[in-house]
């Protein structure tokens, strides 16, 4: 098992290492595949497959779509995002193919570098810095190896290397593991979400809801508070003004903060006062993000945000979960509007109905549900904590 603490206090002695340039130790090796079929190729990579800040290579396409691709790269490369830097591609290869050409494939000089360590020189956020400062183009700039030849880090000999290998390979043993159970949390959550708030835990009757439930009218449990107008002028300080933007899924960001002035404020809440415990949705930009109140602060609402207040005994968990249900979920898009963006007018989003249960069993599938999200923040706070903990141990290193 993995020793987290000796991780934290990790420190090392580099008096004996030596400064070298990326292209003193790494190479791009520029080969090419002509006949995908005689050469075996099974593997399409472009850059949607190589996801932000991840060092393993998860996704690929097969050679049975169409591709115009002919660069290639074998297992252990790594697969390096040479358009919009910025964006931190760079992942492993765990089996070889083609690639588009906006992907840059580098390989160790295995006689100065050990291979197993160049996923982890090249996920370095200086590394990255240096690959974003040396891009040109304007709205999709791009990086050439020659450039990153250019940059300079410190390596020991290949005996250390050979020490410092499995503790950072056992450091991202763990992040993928941890990885993998934030993964089956939210699927594991999403299909549980599906059985409870649809009945299928109750009946296997299919489309039918078990006895007791109504298919209910947004309209007839949550009263709306909408705003309509044009939006105050924004003040560097005052009342905070929750946006669209501000609503994620399932949590408030304060980022970006935009205030509004507090004499604006009173003749603008005439249609209600947001509560905390009550649930916001966005309209349009992105449509359908939720948000359970918990600001402690009075705040004002923005254009393209619903504030969903329940009546009676609703909770606003329940109802936040039920605004998440996957059937419910396609019954407000089935009701939106808009090409390029989608949005739903609030008229229409009275008129969506969901499948509410008894009291007792509203409970329980709340409490149910409250437990999975507990236990999926967790597991994805363990994630993050690790990752962190990563590269902060990779820019010590190199």
């Amino acid at each position: 098992m993995l020793d987290m603490e000796a991780i934290k206090n990790f420190s090392i002695d580099k008096s004996d290492w030596k400064k070298v340039k990326f292209g003193d130790v790494v190479f791009e090796p520029k080969e090419s595949v002509k006949d995908l079929v005689s050469e075996g190729i099974e593997h399409v990579v472009g850059l949607e497959h190589i996801d932000s800040e991840d060092m393993d290579l998860r996704r690929s396409a097969s050679i049975e779509e169409s591709t115009t691709f002919t660069k290639k790269f074998s297992k252990g490369d790594v697969l390096f995002g040479r358009r919009r830097a910025y964006l931190k591609k760079a992942a492993k290869a765990i089996f070889g193919g083609i690639c588009s050409g906006d992907i840059t494939v580098m390989r160790a000089k295995d006689d100065v570098l050990l291979p197993e360590l160049l996923p982890f020189i090249v996920s370095n956020d200086e590394f990255f810095d240096h690959a974003v400062q040396h891009s040109a183009g304007g709205l999709s700039p791009r990086v050439k190896f020659k450039d990153l030849e250019n940059f300079e880090f410190s390596l020991p000999s290949l005996q250390v290397q050979k020490q410092l290998a499995p503790l950072l390979i056992s450091m991202m043993d763990v992040i993928k593991n941890e990885n993998n159970v934030a993964e089956k949390l939210q699927n594991f959550y999403l299909a549980k979400m599906y059985e409870l708030l649809n009945g299928r835990h109750i009946t296997s009757s299919g489309a039918k809801l078990p006895k007791n439930w109504k298919e209910t009218k947004l309209q007839d449990i949550a009263k709306f508070i909408d705003y309509r107008g044009k939006t105050p002028n924004k003040t560097k300080e005052g009342i905070r003004l929750i946006t669209a933007k501000n609503i994620r899924d399932g949590w408030i960001d304060k980022e970006p903060e935009e205030f509004i002035a507090e004499d604006d404020y009173t003749p603008w809440m005439r249609r209600g006062i947001p509560n905390k415990g009550d649930v916001l949705f966005t309209t349009e930009a992105p449509l359908g993000n939720t948000a359970i109140i918990d600001l402690d602060e009075k705040f004002a609402l923005a254009q393209r945000a619903i504030c969903l207040q329940p009546y009676e005994d609703i909770s606003g968990e329940f109802l936040f979960f039920a605004l998440n249900n996957p059937i419910v979920k396609q019954r407000i898009l089935a009701r939106s509007s808009g090409t390029t963006v989608s949005g739903i007018r609030s008229a229409l989003l009275k008129e969506v109905t969901i499948p509410v249960p008894t009291g007792s069993e509203r409970e329980k599938i709340t409490t149910t549900l409250k437990d999975i999200v507990s236990s999926m923040k967790m597991a994805q706070e363990n994630y993050f904590h690790s990752k962190s903990l990563m590269k902060t141990i990779i820019k010590q290193v190199f």
